[in-house]
């Protein structure tokens, strides 16, 4: 194509050797389509400047001769928002919308302003979809997150029973516990449409949503309790029948320093048939620093 150009501007100069000082449009069925081309003269008269959509070649005239020389418009690259630190709130839903749990699923009640999530989005990476302009595109990357759900029953602590069912898993008689939670390790991957309203400063505001997947790779419950020995804390590593791996759907909103975002696993925290009850976690939080 750029060659058919070049060719097209070559068959031009003898009317450029001529032209006025003026702005001279030609419409013509071009290569198939309406095609517009303009042909602007400098106020040197030595230079004419040809575009043809979004390019454009400068036509330099020096005694006769003509050199035709592209011109190059710099576009900055599309930079979405995925990076940074993030802490949230986390809970579950029963149904969607739902955070009333079922009665066989109080024991995994959560004390909403103390079960936190923190995230650490460092890999991202930028799918253009514009030719010309940079405020469009997608997002995707890599991120870790921690999932903490504080419980609210402190008599018991969530754990599987001899045929591997979770369940709960009542506490030594001769212990008062303090604290009761737990901590899901995520690594998830995102991929998000987002929106920037143009802005030529690099804090304008964006929108993104999208799906995203996870890979649940480590869990393990921590309880803090006193008996007549003092104050322990003891924790219990394993799986849960905590599913492997989830996927969602994300909402993010902001600008290059504060950013809100909310998530909704569409696949259950534990499961199905081994025991737990289903239940689907979402968070709301807060993206610092985004990259």
């Amino acid at each position: 194509m750029t060659k058919i150009i070049l060719r097209m501007l070559l068959l031009l100069v003898p009317a450029l050797l001529t032209a006025q000082k003026e702005k001279i449009t030609f419409v013509g069925d071009l290569f198939g389509s309406n095609s517009v081309i303009e042909i602007t003269t400098e106020n040197n008269w030595d230079t004419t400047r040809v575009t043809y959509f979004k390019k454009q070649w400068d036509v330099v005239i020096n005694q006769g001769t003509a050199e035709i020389k592209m011109v190059h418009s710099h576009i900055d690259k599309f930079r979405g928002n995925w990076g940074g630190i993030g802490i949230g709130l986390n809970n579950f839903f029963s149904t969607p919308f739902n955070s009333e749990l079922p009665p066989d699923a109080e024991y995994l009640n959560l004390i909403a302003g103390k079960s936190v999530e923190v995230a650490l989005n460092l890999f991202r990476q930028n799918i253009r979809l514009q030719q010309h302009r940079n405020n469009i595109g997608l997002v995707t990357g890599v991120g870790l997150t921690l999932s903490n759900y504080r419980f609210n029953q402190y008599e018991t602590r969530l754990g599987r029973d001899a045929a591997g069912q979770t369940c709960e898993i009542p506490l030594a008689e001769d212990r008062i516990a303090m604290k009761n939670k737990l901590l899901v390790r995520t690594i998830t991957v995102p991929l998000l449409f987002e929106y920037q309203s143009p802005n030529k400063y690099k804090s304008s505001l964006y929108i993104n949503a999208g799906i995203y997947g996870g890979l649940n790779f480590s869990s393990h419950v921590k309880v803090k309790y006193s008996d007549n020995n003092g104050v322990k804390k003891e924790k219990f590593r394993e799986d849960f029948n905590i599913n492997p791996f989830k996927y969602g759907a994300m909402v993010r909103t902001g600008n290059k320093w504060i950013n809100l975002y909310a998530s909704y696993d569409m696949s259950m925290l534990f499961k199905k048939g081994h025991g737990a009850p289903e239940i689907y976690p979402w968070s709301v939080g807060i993206m610092l620093a985004s990259f």
